[in-house]
């Protein structure tokens, strides 16, 4: 299939030429059909000639040639308006009402163009212009079905001379006109998508560099911060007694944006599929006991307390850092959206899959704050000026690698629920790029 109509494209205003938006498609579809209809009439008007001699029909049908050819000055002069479609649309409706009047009425074959209206409008101007089309097409087809049933006598309907070369003729341009429509169309339709398939890759391939670019930055990063913060613990070793709270800051800063690099450098290396697993079989039980003991500071800071631990043994197929990380990504921002409430995991088996829930009784969140808290960088408005907006979307992308998931579900001011589902043991293969199976001999 050609990527363009090279005759349309030729005709087409200068400042559409080198466009690829709708506009220009359709005005491209316009030139294509308006050559194509023009030439259709001007080869009526020539047969109806030659077989009836000079004849109403023959006068009818070339000036109609000439007005579909218009249209493509009217486009020149309005190239992003409706005026040329509006002309050509006019012109044939007009055209096909004259054949009709003055040859066989309700019985003539150019009837059968009056349903090919709606069709050709919506393709070149819309589904508004299609539908005013078909009402004028149908209020036209049943003035003329009330005059034939009146006994109304056309111009050859009574004669019936050459009708049927004429109804030959008519239903071989309909059909002619009908697959030029839908490959013009097509072929338009077809360019388009692999115009957008085209801006998509070029997306990926940009996000893609991106990734590679942080992933491969990570000594580069993290080596100048991790001397800054060995500076500042050689420091204060000798540091006088008024130093040592500024040194404190320094360090605790330094701290945070090391964590805030990691978090990028994290995310970067899972969208560059250059994150590395080593699934192994991970008793979750002690795994979520001991993330619990570890926040259970944090937890008291916001008053707030740990429901009890949970007992089922629950092994997983999985990355035991990687489900660590998880789990403390999801009990820390528990405590940290909680006061004064509750928080709790829960351990269960859902079919192939482990089950765990982290629940609080925080502030909640809308459902468009919890679609929203998933995408890098963003939160809801509870967690504003509180982390980087990575966490979730980090915890999710690791699960989803691990073979499992990350959902959420939340009640504005009753509290919010994480479900993180794994395999169990040997469970669906993790969708990771570079996966080392512990487990199996020989990796």
């Amino acid at each position: 299939m050609p990527r363009r109509l090279p005759d349309a494209h030729r005709l087409l205003p200068p400042e559409l030429r080198g466009a690829t938006d709708e506009v220009a498609r359709r005005a491209e579809l316009v030139v294509a059909f308006a050559v194509f209809t023009g030439c259709m009439q001007l080869l009526a008007a020539v047969v109806s000639f030659a077989v009836r001699g000079p004849n109403p029909l023959a006068f009818v049908l070339a000036p109609a040639a000439i007005s579909c050819l218009l249209a493509i000055p009217a486009l020149w002069r309005d190239p992003r308006g409706p005026s040329a479609v509006v002309w050509l649309m006019v012109t044939l409706f007009v055209n096909n009402s004259a054949v009709a009047w003055l040859g066989y009425g309700f019985r003539s074959p150019t009837l059968h163009v009056f349903v090919l209206f709606p069709v050709v409008a919506i393709a070149l101007a819309g589904r508004r212009l299609g539908v005013g089309f078909a009402a004028l097409a149908v209020g036209e087809l049943a003035l003329l079905f009330a005059l034939d049933r009146s006994g109304h006598a056309f111009p050859l309907a009574a004669s019936g001379d050459g009708f049927h070369l004429f109804h030959f003729l008519v239903q071989a341009g309909n059909l002619v006109m009908l697959t030029a429509i839908l490959s013009i169309y097509d072929t338009s339709w077809r360019r388009a998508r692999e115009e957008a398939e085209k801006a998509r890759a070029a997306v990926e391939a940009a996000d893609r560099a991106k990734s590679e670019f942080l992933a491969h930055m990570s000594h580069e990063l993290r080596t100048p911060l991790n001397a800054v913060l060995g500076y500042v613990e050689l420091l204060a070793e000798d540091a006088r007694d008024d130093q040592i709270e500024d040194l404190g800051r320094v360090r605790t800063a330094g701290k945070h944006l090391l964590d805030l690099v990691d978090q990028v450098l994290d995310l970067a290396r899972i969208e560059a599929g250059r994150v590395e697993l080593e699934l192994v079989e991970v008793d979750l039980g002690p795994l979520v006991s001991a993330a619990l003991d570890e926040l259970r500071p944090l937890a008291e800071d916001g008053g707030n307390h740990f429901g009890p631990a949970p007992v089922a043994r629950v092994v997983v197929h999985a990355d035991t850092l990687r489900v660590r990380q998880v789990v403390l990504n999801l009990l820390s921002n528990a405590c940290k959206f909680t006061r004064g409430g509750v928080v709790s995991v829960e351990l269960g088996v859902d079919g192939p899959f482990a089950r765990l829930r982290v629940t609080d009784t925080g502030v909640g969140m809308e459902p468009e704050e919890l679609e929203r808290c998933f995408r890098p960088f963003e939160q809801g408005e509870a967690g504003r000026g509180q982390g980087t907006g990575l966490g979730l979307p980090i915890s999710r992308r690791l699960c989803e690698a691990m073979g499992g998931g990350l959902t959420a579900s939340s009640t504005p001011g009753v509290g919010t629920t994480f479900e993180v589902r794994l395999p169990l043991r040997q469970g669906p293969q993790a969708s990771a790029s570079h996966v080392k199976d512990a487990s199996t001999p020989g990796s």
